[in-house]
């Protein structure tokens, strides 16, 4: 059964299934100057250019007629004329078609040349990366910085301000792996894709997806998604939170905003492992506006009932972080012993955040006020973007985290226990510093700004038992079969409780006696880990399952869209659209599969 007959099926609106008709694409003219294919060459398109090219320019300098020397000297209208090209895709016959006055010589030199140049700036980087040190930058910034300006102009603001972080920013640059990309390069295939992500911050996301090229996206973001969507042949959007309104309904906006653009040109558009939620009147109306022909491959069937209603695509799928692989678990043990375990009692681990101080909103006359007094610190987002704050939130926080300390401090005075407390994200930092001073034993932090998500992972995977209000802690750590409980502020976490078989897991933030129902779940954990670790075991390759048919349903949506794509040839299993697993949710997965 197909993607859109089994879409019918769950109850969801669908689009025709034959291929919408092409309709005239309106590429950027200052970016694309000359039409033809309307995107960028892949790397098919440019090893064709440069095979004609050389047969072109080895045929002119045979020539009787040609004359050589100074005229065949390359110069910068040459190199216009190449990087032109290839932003337009034209084969070498458009393009001497287009300029007929240009010297196939000095063309190809010049493109040898940018070439060189890149190849370089690649060597120069890879140096930076292994010997993440003042010299290595010193001796090759200049070079890696005529491929990665922003990269290096960063780095060396880093290497300035906070030298101490230096190395750590390196490693984070250095990471090669993000399990959409994977997923997604593994079933259509590298000959067959060109990707490019968005990002605010290229200094803290340009490692972690290898072969993709890092776009970085302005704070006021529609006239950059009106630039680039057209330049390619659709979107895919990935973030969990995509269509609600909890955290910021800006996020949203400009996620779907960028699948409506790729919809308005009759293209691509797939929202991608999604979870949809309460949204603004506002923003409900616009996204069942503009993502009418989407496909949004939800992780959950609650998502699937939220988008349904909006007479929006829907099939089901997963979370895409199951796949992903930490560091091996002896890195993540001797992280913990640095900082003060002894390698024997069991580690609990807390990873709290600020559940009240969303959503984020802009706000002109606090953006104001920060930048030009310094007002608003603590709840500046960034740019003009501020955290709610309220005296009532400021209480609702102080006593979540009151009720974690009094759960953890109970349970610690009953058990010889090490406790640590993780930061997922950078945010969090401020959560786990909040809550450390209320713990009667010290607390080591490790936060996403001092640690990778390798080692991240690999910490939480030699846990033995976890407190979470963050959902991707939950999910990463449970291929370790680490025994988990949730504190949810949305429903993330409770989903995944109740898909895993844990439906009496998970408490709200606000909820009534939490410190003591802490406690209460933390003895089930320590008393129950082996039975609550087999659970989780058998709940994973569900999700993967899952995962790998969201694989499916992304290349039937492809050549449903574009029908001469040439599908690669996989069995039709779920299991042949996962990316290769890591050695442990491969076991599991054997194991109970």
């Amino acid at each position: 059964m197909n993607t859109i007959n089994r879409s019918r099926s769950a109850g969801t609106t669908t689009s025709r299934d034959t291929p919408p008709a092409a309709v005239p694409l309106r590429p950027n003219g200052h970016w694309m100057p000359w039409s033809a294919a309307n995107r960028p060459a892949t790397s098919c398109d440019e090893q064709r250019f440069l095979s004609d090219l050389r047969l072109l320019a080895t045929a002119q300098s045979w020539s009787p007629d040609h004359v050589g020397g100074p005229a065949d000297q390359h110069g910068r209208s040459d190199t216009t004329a190449v990087l032109n090209a290839l932003r337009c895709s034209l084969t070498v016959e458009e393009l001497f078609d287009r300029a007929p006055g240009l010297n196939p010589v000095r063309i190809l030199r010049s493109y040898l040349d940018l070439d060189a140049r890149r190849q370089k700036a690649i060597y120069a980087w890879d140096w930076i990366v292994a010997d993440p040190s003042d010299s290595a930058l010193c001796e090759w910034g200049p070079d890696a910085a005529t491929l990665m300006s922003p990269l290096v102009g960063q780095l060396l603001d880093v290497a300035r301000r906070k030298p101490k972080r230096y190395a750590v920013t390196v490693a984070n640059l250095a990471v090669r792996v993000e399990e959409m990309i994977r997923q997604i390069r593994h079933v259509v295939g590298d000959d067959q894709l060109e990707l490019a992500t968005m990002t605010f911050d290229p200094l803290l996301s340009a490692g972690y997806f290898r072969t993709v090229e890092q776009i970085e996206m302005p704070q006021l973001f529609p006239p950059f998604l009106y630039r680039e969507c057209p330049k390619y042949h659709g979107v895919i959007a990935c973030e969990g939170s995509m269509f609600k309104s909890k955290f910021a309904s800006a996020l949203s906006t400009m996620m779907a905003g960028a699948m409506g653009m790729a919809i308005a040109e009759r293209k691509l558009s797939v929202g991608y492992g999604a979870e949809a939620g309460a949204m603004t009147p506002s923003l409900k109306q616009f996204v069942a506006d503009v993502c009418k022909g989407s496909l949004v491959l939800c992780r959950n069937e609650p998502s699937r009932a939220v988008l349904g209603e909006l007479g929006i695509r829907t099939t089901s799928g997963a979370d895409t972080a199951w796949t992903f692989e930490p560091a091996p678990l002896p890195r993540g043990a001797q992280l913990l012993r640095d900082a003060g375990w002894d390698g024997r009692k069991k580690v609990l681990v807390v990873c709290p955040i600020n559940p009240f101080w969303w959503p984020v909103k802009p706000d002109i006359l606090k953006a104001t006020a920060h930048k030009l007094g310094g007002q608003y610190k603590h709840e500046h987002y960034r740019s003009i973007y501020f955290h709610h704050h309220s005296d009532k939130a400021t209480k609702q926080y102080e006593t979540y985290l009151q009720a974690l300390a009094d759960g953890v401090n109970a349970f610690t005075k009953e058990q010889d226990i090490f406790t640590i407390l993780v930061g997922m994200e950078q945010l969090d930092r401020h959560a786990c510093e909040d809550l450390a001073p209320r713990l009667h034993s010290p607390a080591p932090l490790f936060i996403s700004d001092t640690y990778d998500m390798y080692d991240l992972v690999s910490v939480l995977r030699n846990c033995h038992m976890m407190v979470s209000s963050r959902f991707h802690a939950v999910v990463t750590s449970m291929p370790g079969l680490v025994p988990s409980i949730g504190v949810t502020m949305d429903e993330r976490i409770r989903n995944l409780m109740i898909d895993r078989g844990h439906p009496d897991m998970f408490f709200e933030v606000d909820e009534k006696d939490l410190g003591e129902k802490v406690l209460v779940s933390l003895r089930r954990l320590d008393r129950d880990a082996e039975s609550i670790s087999a659970e989780i075991g058998k709940a994973v390759p569900k999700q993967l399952a899952l995962m790998g048919q969201m694989g499916i349903d992304f290349m039937d949506e492809v050549v449903r869209i574009y029908p001469e794509f040439p599908r690669k040839d996989l069995p039709r299993t779920w299991e042949a659209h996962l990316p290769p697993l890591p050695p442990a949710v491969q076991k599991l997965l054997e194991r109970h599969g």
